[in-house]
């Protein structure tokens, strides 16, 4: 899970759900729950755990008690669930994904958004079934992409806009009114990981291809090149050069 996992919690804190449930990698690591417990939310683990996943109980402190979830919440876990998983909760599990589903399905759409040069993007929540991204959909929210905007800026501003889009998206599960909707079928471009080999600057593509390269690999897995370093009376060979801004 990224940074962003904490605005969500943060808007949950104040004004969402009860209960509900977050699922993370087995022994992540410690940054990743501090970011929770920063937004006054505590942990527990619970009796038994899934094989390919480790389960977390996060509990409003000023929410009723529940006997039983029945509905979750998923933000930026990046692996299929399995049935067994899925079929536990009654009222099912649900995503919140950074884009305009089914647009850039996968995990990376709002680097590939940037990337490809697109206008605008988006939160939408979905329920989760077996497919990757591809569950009927509760609700979606548009935003422009700006300019002069990277990933991590976009990113961080989709979080908190987000937040509050799962919440409203929850609470229309909570109370029965919710009406989802089958993705649109057809053949839509996929968002996949950018690797750090991805992020090699092409200086042979327009200047506008680079800038968009440089912002959508801000700040992770940062773009970058290579430089012959002799020719400035240093070490010589080729150094590598880290760009943080186009």
């Amino acid at each position: 899970m990224s940074s962003t996992a904490a605005p969500p919690a943060d808007s949950f804190l104040d004004r969402a759900a009860a209960l509900y449930y977050n699922i993370d990698h087995p022994h992540s690591g410690e940054g990743r729950d501090r970011a929770w417990q920063r937004s006054g939310i505590s942990c527990s683990q619970p009796p038994s755990r899934s094989r390919s996943c480790c389960w977390r109980i996060w509990f409003c402190p000023r929410a009723h008690p529940s006997p039983g979830a029945q509905a979750a919440a998923v933000i930026a876990y990046g692996r299929i669930l399995k049935q067994s998983v899925l079929d536990a909760l009654p009222c099912g599990w649900y995503n919140l994904h950074f884009s305009l589903l089914p647009h850039w399905r996968g995990a990376a759409p709002v680097q590939r958004a940037i990337w490809s040069g697109d206008d605008m993007t988006g939160t939408s929540v979905f329920r989760i079934t077996r497919a990757m991204d591809a569950g009927p959909l509760l609700v979606q929210s548009e935003t422009p992409i700006g300019e002069h905007e990277t990933a991590g800026d976009l990113l961080t501003r989709l979080g908190e806009s987000g937040a509050l889009v799962l919440r409203d998206a929850l609470r229309t599960v909570e109370d029965g009114t919710a009406d989802p909707v089958e993705q649109a079928e057809g053949d839509y471009p996929v968002a996949e990981k950018i690797r750090v080999n991805d992020a090699h600057i092409d200086f042979s593509a327009p200047v506008e291809a680079v800038d968009r390269q440089i912002r959508a690999c801000t700040p992770n897995p940062g773009a970058w090149t290579e430089l012959d370093a002799g020719g400035l009376g240093l070490d010589d060979g080729l150094s590598t050069l880290h760009v943080l801004r186009a």
